[in-house]
């Protein structure tokens, strides 16, 4: 079905449209490539996925598809081992007291690249920064929100 209307508008008296203040505009850099490092079956990974949809994002499956061996040391160099390991997950809980000390101390690396799954995810590189996990201080930095 076609509907079809005519509208008569008088443009003699017309305002000029008042400009919005940009304190009030959406802050989204859509032009800033995000790479989402995580795993497909990862709940958090997945909101964030869902939350960064409308940006320009790319998925690297940590286990399959991430060049570790050059992505960790960069990754630890930035955000810290405390920050990358994580040691809520089964695979931590399974290493030997002697793994779990050398992911504690600075040489964390060859644990991280051994067992990808010990990486805190999503690891999302934005521009030059590296942020590690979904929280709402990342959100709000990646969304403007």
């Amino acid at each position: 079905m076609v509907i079809a209307c005519s509208l008569l508008i008088d443009c003699t008296n017309l305002e000029p449209i008042p400009t919005v203040p940009k304190s009030l505009l959406c802050t989204r850099n859509f032009d800033m490539p995000l790479t989402l490092y995580g795993l497909k079956n990862c709940d958090t990974c997945k909101k964030a996925l869902k939350a960064l949809g409308d940006q320009d994002v790319h998925f690297v499956d940590i286990r399959a598809e991430a060049d570790l061996e050059e992505k960790v040391p960069a990754w630890l160099k930035a955000a810290g081992a405390e920050s990358l390991v994580n040691k809520r997950s089964t695979t931590w809980r399974q290493l030997s007291d002697a793994e779990k000390a050398a992911g504690e101390s600075g040489d964390a690396a060859d644990l991280l690249i051994a067992h990808p799954t010990l990486i805190k995810r999503p690891v999302i590189e934005a521009d030059k920064a590296v942020h590690v996990g979904w929280t709402p201080a990342i959100s709000k930095a990646l969304l403007g929100e």
